[in-house]
């Protein structure tokens, strides 16, 4: 969906303060920097995505997710000629919800292929 809709731009506007939203591997600037993840990924995490909610051990609404992300209220808003359709928008706001998770398994050899740009399978038992 990056790729379809804002990577281009992003590209010619680094010199703007656009952040970058390609798909270079980058050690990952939470935790310890072993992680790594695109560098679009790492580049929205910190000021529009949400990854934590503090110590808390409930979360609030309007204050997590979707509804409380930067990210989500940009693209309501409009961003300049940004069209996203139902389903590519319906994918941000699960994705906000989730807690902006970047490895969609947690298993080293999927997450390597996540990495290469391939589609991780879970693996069941």
């Amino acid at each position: 969906m990056l790729d379809k809709n804002c990577v281009n731009c992003h590209a010619e506007n680094l010199s703007k303060g656009a952040p970058p939203l390609d798909s270079k591997v980058v050690s990952s600037s939470l935790g310890n920097g072993k992680t790594k993840v695109f560098r679009s990924y790492d580049s929205l995490i910190h000021k529009y995505a949400f990854w934590k909610y503090g110590n808390h051990y409930r979360t609030v609404p309007e204050q997590f997710g979707a509804r409380h992300s930067r990210l989500y209220k940009l693209l309501q808003a409009g961003h300049y000629d940004v069209a996203l359709n139902d389903e590519e928008m319906h994918r941000i706001t699960l994705w906000l919800d989730s807690v902006s998770n970047f490895y969609g398994v947690y298993e080293k050899a999927g997450g390597e292929a996540q990495l290469r740009g391939e589609v991780p399978k879970p693996t069941l038992e």
